[in-house]
Parts: C-alpha cells; sequence; structure tokens
C-alpha cells in the first residue's frame, strides 16, 4: 500500500540564490505544514544535493545568477525523475513560454506571490502525489480561507468568494460569475463538484442548474432572482428553501442591528 502524502511529508528542494527571498519562503512553508524543505542557491548545489535525495517536489527560481538557470536545471532533473516543478521569477510567463515546453510544472508564481497562491500550488502536488485522491479535473480549483484558486494557464488565478454571484452548470462544465469580471471562469466540473470544493456557504442550489450567492440578491420577481442585474429561475423544488434562507439571513440582520444599537 502506498504511503500518502501530507503537507509534513512532501519533501520540497528549494533552489533560490537570494537569502532573504528564499528565508520568507521556507517561512511560509514552515506556517502551512511542510516541514521537508531544503534550501540550495545553484544548479550545482541542486543537483549535488539530489544526489543524496530526491525530492517530491522542486520549488525552482528561474534567474540562478551565473551559470545554467532553473529552466535548465528543471529539464535536466525530469530528464532522470518526473519530479514536479514549481517555477519563481520575477517576471512574466509569457518571457519564459517558449523555452518551457516539456518541462512538467505545476505552477508559475511571481515572487510577489500571496502566500496563499503557493498553498494552493503545494496543494495540487500533494494532491497529485495521491492517486486515490487525484480526480483530474478536481486538482484545477482550490479553496483556502475565503478564497479560491483556478488552475489556468500554468498559473493559479487567484478569486475572492464573496465576488461570485452565482454558478452555472451544463454539461459536466460550470460558469463563475463574479461582480467584478466581465466574462464568466468557466470549469470543466459539474454544478455540484465545484459548489463542494469551494465550500462557500452562502451559495445555496435555486434551480438544477444554478446556485446563487445568497448575499447578492437583489430582488425577486416571481419565479426569478435578479443577481448582479440578471435574471435567475427558481425551480419548484428549491424556492422555498431560498426563500427561507434569505428570511434567516434578514433576520439574523436585524438581530446584529438591534443590539448594535442598544450598546
Amino acid at each position: 500500500m502506498m504511503a500518502e502524502f501530507t503537507t509534513s511529508n512532501l519533501s520540497v528542494l528549494l533552489v533560490e540564490n537570494e537569502t532573504l527571498t528564499a528565508e520568507r519562503i521556507r517561512a511560509s512553508l514552515r506556517k502551512m505544514g511542510y516541514t521537508e524543505v531544503a534550501h540550495v542557491t545553484s544548479y550545482t548545489d541542486a543537483l549535488a544535493r539530489m544526489e543524496q535525495h530526491t525530492p517530491d517536489l522542486l520549488l525552482l527560481d528561474i534567474d540562478l545568477g551565473k551559470g545554467p538557470d532553473g529552466i535548465e536545471l528543471a529539464r535536466h532533473v525530469q530528464g532522470q525523475h518526473p519530479i514536479p516543478v514549481i517555477f519563481l521569477t520575477q517576471f512574466e510567463f509569457a518571457d519564459y513560454e517558449g523555452r518551457l515546453h516539456g518541462v512538467h510544472r505545476k505552477a508559475f508564481l511571481r515572487k510577489n506571490f500571496y502566500v496563499d497562491s503557493l498553498h494552493a500550488a503545494l496543494a495540487e502536488a500533494v494532491e497529485q502525489k495521491n492517486p486515490a485522491k487525484a480526480k483530474g479535473s478536481d486538482s484545477l480549483l482550490y479553496t483556502v480561507k475565503d478564497k479560491f484558486f483556478l488552475y489556468n494557464d500554468d498559473q493559479f488565478q487567484r478569486y475572492a468568494a464573496e465576488k461570485l454571484l452565482f454558478i452555472k452548470g451544463a454539461e459536466g462544465y460550470s460558469d463563475l460569475v463574479f461582480e467584478d469580471r466581465l466574462q464568466a471562469v468557466v470549469v470543466s466540473m459539474n454544478l455540484s463538484r465545484v459548489v463542494k470544493k469551494l465550500g462557500y456557504p452562502p451559495l445555496m442550489r435555486a434551480h438544477r442548474s444554478y446556485y446563487v450567492n445568497l448575499n447578492h440578491i437583489e430582488k425577486i420577481i416571481g419565479n426569478m432572482l435578479i443577481v448582479g442585474g440578471q435574471e435567475i429561475p427558481m425551480g419548484p423544488k428549491y424556492r422555498e428553501k431560498v426563500l427561507e434562507r434569505l428570511r434567516l439571513i434578514q433576520d439574523k440582520r436585524e438581530t446584529d442591528k438591534n443590539k448594535g444599537h442598544s450598546v
């Protein structure tokens, strides 16, 4: 039986030639529970370290100073070991895209990354190390606190759950519609699975094809909910449950308001 990988036993090799950046990353990793984190500063040191121990994941700075860079290191290592890589850089993905073909990478993060972005990228690596847990498109979405991340174009895109208006599902795909984005974000995952992965309490089913964020309902007209200026149908079997949740939310707001006045 294969051992299950977790944050505590996933071994990470960080290759970063800037001391302050390396310390910041290692501190972030420790807070997340990653205890097996080794650090080297160059291509040569990384190869020497890997002769002693092969890590589960490489966290590579692309610019390593003089000599071969992080992309060359990844290509060399993956020629011998199928190790996933998370690249770190000060520049844009497009600056390196032409050189990254054939390199198996989990993510591409800017050095001024949000800690949550690193957390999501590493969580994806942990999940993919556990065959029983890896479920294809499920690994495209991760939730961290009140934010979630979608893996797209070799990067984790960060979204605020509170900005989510509604989700529309159809034939194995889901459209996530946000108040601050002109176009829907499409996820190759069915509606129920997306909602389960998000784990965001204000989301409620209003129709077999729709989940709505109760905090963004502007008005109700007949069997239609107005959310972000758009009409969302309410299915007969969901109508009463939606209305009851809205009443509970309103009652709580009134209670909180009265408590504030009594202070």
